[in-house]
């Protein structure tokens, strides 16, 4: 591809900064390109470069971001600004090999391939540390609006965790910039009654917790199965929400095979042996709050 910036490209920021790409990270996904690149002093970093866009808001959040800092070490903020072929972007910490992504904690497959066993307090360990992280932000009334197990890395010899794509983090009050994930936001956001918000998070996270503890999705058993006029994802995450452990409607319940070849069984194993306070909490975000 034209666009693709080749090894050795000079980019000059916005504080006059020098960095040199080294390599392609990803390329065409989400809201734009991401490289590795050195600065002078040959240290280590990551660049994002968006898509042609609404540029005047994207510098305005990136602005905003770097004034306000990081909120802890977890979250990977932007450093300084640049331009590049009249894209807007910038320059971020660099997350290494070690990391990586999230999705360990509900599938247990590495990047490559390779099966990773997770025991129960290192799973809690990092459920911990992405709790603590969030935490800080929706108590200053700012969300990412958009949590997900892809855009949270972790370091699994020493627990560490990184939280990307920030430059979606905005004040409750003020318009999101982006509308969240299927299956990650909650329904009224995801059936557009709602606008995103903290709680987004909160939401989000929960169901984090679920899947990694649990092993599926809470609102994703055996109505998968059955036939609907809508999109299915549409109809389970949004307009027809059911909690696979509902006290009073099994409509939903986990089975032993669904339509993917899914045997959910080890989930309802999981579940009987948790302690009542985890259940209720579980029943209190995805049965009692589910449109609060």
């Amino acid at each position: 591809m034209a666009n693709i910036l080749h090894k050795g490209f000079r980019i000059t920021g916005n504080d006059g900064n020098v960095y040199v790409v080294d390599s392609v990270i990803s390329i065409g996904t989400g809201q734009g390109d991401i490289y590795k690149v050195f600065n002078l002093r040959r240290e280590k970093l990551a660049l994002k470069l968006f898509h042609k866009g609404n540029m005047q808001t994207l510098e305005k959040q990136i602005d905003l971001l770097m004034k306000r800092g990081q909120a802890c070490e977890a979250f990977v903020t932007p450093i300084e600004r640049v331009m590049v072929d009249g894209r807007l972007g910038y320059v971020m910490e660099y997350v290494g090999e070690e990391y990586l992504s999230a999705g360990v904690l509900f599938n247990g497959v590495r990047e490559n391939g390779r099966m990773v066993s997770l025991g129960f307090f290192d799973k809690l360990a990092i459920l911990g540390e992405i709790v603590y992280a969030l935490s800080l932000l929706n108590s200053a009334e700012l969300g990412i609006m958009d949590v997900k197990f892809e855009n949270i890395k972790i370091d699994l010899e020493n627990r560490r965790v990184k939280i990307l794509d920030t430059d979606t983090i905005v004040y409750s009050k003020d318009k999101s910039v982006v509308l969240g994930t299927v299956g990650f936001m909650p329904p009224l956001t995801m059936m557009g009654k709602e606008k995103p918000n903290k709680y987004n998070d909160v939401y989000s996270v929960a169901v984090m917790i679920f899947m990694t503890l649990i092993g599926i999705h809470p609102l994703d058993g055996k109505r998968r199965n059955q036939k609907c006029n809508e999109n299915i994802e549409n109809y389970l995450f949004g307009t027809h929400p059911l909690y696979v452990f509902h006290p009073k409607d099994a409509a939903n319940r986990p089975i032993a095979q669904d339509s993917f070849g899914r045997n959910q069984q080890h989930a309802l194993d999981k579940m009987k042996k948790y302690p009542d306070y985890f259940k209720e909490a579980m029943q209190k975000t995805f049965v009692d709050g589910l449109f609060d």
